[in-house]
């Protein structure tokens, strides 16, 4: 009986811990489709890699979390924004003019020089293959689906709950 009350609690903190991230997700799919910049929550972001061009430093398919810094050095991994595309890549030279020069880790070529109000972000961390499972979730049948799933789990008539109607 009271290894029932743990399932049935630790399987409700799971489905708020769910929708949470559901809810966040909405927030963040909703706010893209408003800009061309990365949207974020508390300077925190999140990017999902969709090239091999951080090999093997980070897989295709890695989710990563960037964050906002006030500055940055060479050899960090930024996100930025160039003609309205999410490139990741490491920096390798600051010049003093502003100028910021990074390079894929798997490509022979730098890219062309950027500047620091390009930059959304430095990658604080990267999770392999996640993000293809979250690329997945932000589409309308992975929503669907995720929202289909919680109401379920809370909707699940409980069969203790039940009983104890039952008996009364």
């Amino acid at each position: 009986m009271m290894c029932k009350r743990i399932l049935r609690v630790i399987s409700k903190v799971i489905t708020v811990i769910v929708i949470g991230i559901y809810l966040i997700q909405l927030y963040l799919m909703i706010q893209s489709t408003q800009t061309n910049r990365l949207p974020k929550i508390f300077g925190w972001g999140e990017v999902v890699f969709l090239s091999g061009s951080m090999e093997p430093s980070i897989k295709t398919g890695s989710l990563a979390l960037i964050h906002e810094q006030d500055s940055y050095e060479v050899d960090d991994i930024v996100t930025y924004v160039k003609d309205y595309t999410l490139i990741t890549h490491r920096i390798i030279e600051i010049h003093d003019d502003e100028k910021i020069v990074v390079q894929g880790d798997a490509n022979n070529v730098e890219d062309e020089p950027i500047t620091k109000n390009m930059i959304e972000g430095k990658v604080v961390c990267s999770v392999p293959y996640i993000g293809t499972v979250i690329r997945q979730l932000k589409t309308p049948i992975g929503m669907a689906g995720v929202a289909g799933i919680g109401m379920m789990i809370i909707l699940w008539p409980d069969k203790e709950e039940e009983d104890e109607i039952e008996n009364k």
